[in-house]
């Protein structure tokens, strides 16, 4: 019994209902797929959802994004001689030139690393898919100097071993990066700017 008028009347009040844009979408595609089925195993003469278009749902930019002087402030709480610190440091460069993902930094090898070429070669992303990426020589200048003082702490680097160590040595993890970060950054930074970031907001800075 449910005819194109109905489901015309249906679309009219989800639209102006107070649902956001991608629930909306969902409930809409629901009504599509349901009588798709019906129409395709001949439950119903027509199909009375080819009238339904649902809406495209919105894409808007990552939220928040670091301005200029928010990164360098940022930069600047990493700032320091101890060797953590100059890996911190590292990271959010890192991260900023390259746009990786932070799990992706946590993979890094040493041989991944080619500071003579100023690339990085990152293996096995969210897509599987290997790339190369060229980053600045300020980077590259604190990248040497942080491989410097981790070799002069445990020793050089095979390049199997993993370029970003953890404070004990040892290979450093999503999780322990990102606590170490919300702990030890992303509270000074919300009390200096009010914002609330999370390590992954260094990527999107570089990608918008």
């Amino acid at each position: 019994e449910v005819t194109r008028d109905h489901l015309e009347a249906y679309q009219a009040a989800v639209a102006a209902s107070a649902l956001s844009p991608a629930t909306r979408e969902d409930v809409l595609r629901v009504a599509i797929l349901w009588f798709g089925f019906l129409s395709d195993y001949k439950h119903l003469e027509a199909n009375p959802a080819l009238a339904i278009d649902p809406p495209r749902r919105g894409r808007s930019l990552p939220r928040p994004i670091l301005s200029e002087s928010e990164f360098k402030f940022l930069l600047g709480l990493a700032s320091g001689a101890t060797l953590m610190k100059m890996r911190d440091r590292c990271i959010f460069q890192a991260l900023y030139a390259s746009a990786m993902r932070p799990g992706e930094l946590c993979q890094l090898l040493r041989s991944d690393v080619s500071l003579a070429n100023r690339q990085i070669a990152i293996r096995r992303p969210k897509n599987l898919r290997d790339r190369v990426v060229t980053v600045d020589r300020y980077t590259v200048q604190d990248l040497r100097q942080y491989l410097i003082r981790l070799e002069a702490w445990i020793g050089p680097r095979k390049p199997t071993d993993p370029f970003f160590v953890s404070a004990t040595g040892g290979r450093l993890s999503r999780n322990a990066l990102q606590t170490h970060f919300a702990v030890a950054y992303a509270s000074n930074f919300q009390q200096k700017f009010g914002k609330r970031i999370a390590l992954y907001s260094i990527r999107h800075t570089s990608a918008t």
